[in-house]
C-alpha cells in the first residue's frame, strides 16, 4: 500500500507549524522574488537551515541571495513568548546585522513584534548592538509588497524610526 501524496496545504502545514504562518511565509517569498532584487529566494527549511555553534539551529522563514550578499527575512504572527523571541532575534544577531520582519498586518506589527523587538533590543543592550552594527526592520505584509518598512530600529534612536506615513524615498531605507 501506498502512502497517499502530501499536498501543498499539508506540507505546508507540517514545515511551518499552521497555514497562517506558512501561506504568509510563501506570500512574503513571492513578494521578494517580484522585486527582482534576488538571484534567489528560497522558503526551504532543509536548505535556509544554518548550523550554528553548539549545535544550535537558525532556520529562516526566508533567504534572499543577491551577487554579494544574503538577506533573512522572518514571518511573525505574534505569537511567540518573549523568550523564544529573544532566541529567534539571538540565532539571527549571529548570522546578519539586518534582522527582517514580516508579519501578516499593521496592528501585529505595531502591537505585538514592535513591542517584542524593543524588549529583545533592552535585553541585549541598544549600544551592544548599535556597536555589533545591528538594525531591525518590522513591516507588515501590505507594506512590503509597497517596498516599505513600517519601523526601523537602527540602535541610534530610542524610539524606531517610523515610516508609516513616509511614501517617498522609501526604497533606499530598505537597503543598506
Amino acid at each position: 500500500l501506498k502512502n497517499p501524496i502530501e499536498n501543498e496545504y499539508q506540507r505546508i502545514v507540517r514545515e511551518h507549524g499552521n497555514a497562517v504562518h506558512g501561506y504568509t511565509i510563501k506570500d512574503v517569498a513571492q513578494i521578494l522574488k517580484d522585486t527582482g532584487r534576488y538571484r534567489s529566494v528560497s522558503m526551504s527549511r532543509k536548505g535556509n537551515a544554518i548550523t550554528l555553534p553548539n549545535n544550535r539551529m537558525c532556520i529562516p522563514d526566508v533567504v534572499c541571495c543577491q551577487s554579494n550578499s544574503i538577506e533573512y527575512y522572518e514571518v511573525e504572527c505574534g505569537n511567540h513568548h518573549q523568550s523564544d523571541f529573544n532566541d529567534k532575534c539571538n540565532k539571527l544577531k549571529s548570522i546578519t546585522q539586518n534582522l527582517y520582519f514580516v508579519t501578516q498586518n499593521k496592528e501585529t506589527a505595531e502591537n505585538r513584534l514592535k513591542p517584542q523587538i524593543e524588549k529583545w533590543i533592552a535585553s541585549c543592550g541598544r549600544e551592544q548592538l548599535r556597536f555589533a552594527g545591528v538594525t531591525v526592520y518590522l513591516t507588515s505584509i501590505s507594506d512590503l509588497a509597497m517596498q516599505k518598512w513600517s519601523y526601523v530600529f537602527d540602535m541610534k534612536n530610542e524610539q524606531p524610526i517610523c515610516i508609516e506615513n513616509d511614501t517617498t524615498n522609501t526604497e533606499q531605507e530598505g537597503e543598506t
